[in-house]
């Protein structure tokens, strides 16, 4: 299961060095970079000399994984949260034992994704 992503982004010119190392316009240094959501990404580099070099990226595969205790399966996924868990948002939950119960529902979940995919 990943929920970030550190990545070693470097910049360099031989000849004329680097000037400026941004990523998505904000100004970055060579070195690790952690990534907790999933995007598309833009770095542009500028050397000394004035030449601009643009490369994009995307990350897809961070998972969130949700154990809220409210007896749903664990949802992993590229959302931000888990969805089952935003539909109960400014509920007022009684009886957790309610809300989702797999075993009588005979619900079995696997996320393929996952390395370390659970089956309830």
């Amino acid at each position: 299961m990943v929920d970030e992503l550190t990545l070693d982004l470097e910049a360099n010119d031989v000849p004329s060095g680097v000037a400026t190392f941004k990523m998505d316009g904000e100004v970055i240094f060579n070195g690790n970079h952690t990534f907790n959501k999933n995007g598309k990404h833009t770095l542009e580099a500028v050397d000394k000399a004035g030449n601009t070099y643009i490369t994009e990226f995307e990350i897809t595969n961070i998972y969130y994984e949700c154990d809220a205790g409210l007896e749903h399966p664990i949802y992993s996924s590229t959302y931000d949260s888990c969805p089952i868990c935003e539909s109960y948002k400014g509920l007022k939950v009684t009886d957790a034992a309610d809300i989702y119960n797999s075993e009588k529902q005979r619900v079995k979940y696997e996320n393929q994704k996952c390395r370390n995919s659970r089956i309830l």
